[in-house]
């Protein structure tokens, strides 16, 4: 087993390595024991905030409860379409279309209208 050198003096709460690689054990010092404790091996997710108002985070976790990977997904929109559909028009629920007034969206059955000013979905 390699030796581990820590460094020398430690501040409470310290890590080490500062920046693991994935698989790689991290340590924290522990100022009141004096003593490095083992927090586990790194993930290699980056710290932060995942998702905002035009991403949703995807998370993958083990079977050890770790998160293992963090991403962005873009959120995607119904694509709309222009000029307006009529109301014999065929289409699949969910297509959407719009005018500089309404927007219309098809429910399966029929097509529905909102106020330009309203998203329907």
């Amino acid at each position: 087993m390699p030796l581990l050198t820590f460094p020398f003096p430690a501040s409470s709460g310290q890590l080490y390595p500062a920046t693991p690689l994935p698989g790689q054990n991290q340590y924290q010092y522990d100022g009141p024991n004096q003593t490095w404790v083992l927090l586990g091996k790194a993930t290699g997710v980056v710290p932060g905030f995942y998702g905002d108002a035009t991403n949703i985070p995807q998370i993958t976790v083990d079977a050890t409860g770790r998160i293992t990977l963090a991403t962005n997904i873009p959120i995607s929109y119904p694509n709309l379409t222009s000029p307006p559909v009529t109301q014999s028009s065929a289409g699949v629920a969910g297509d959407v279309a719009y005018d500089s007034s309404y927007f219309y969206w098809y429910d399966g059955a029929n097509w529905q209208r909102a106020a330009a000013d309203s998203t329907p979905w």
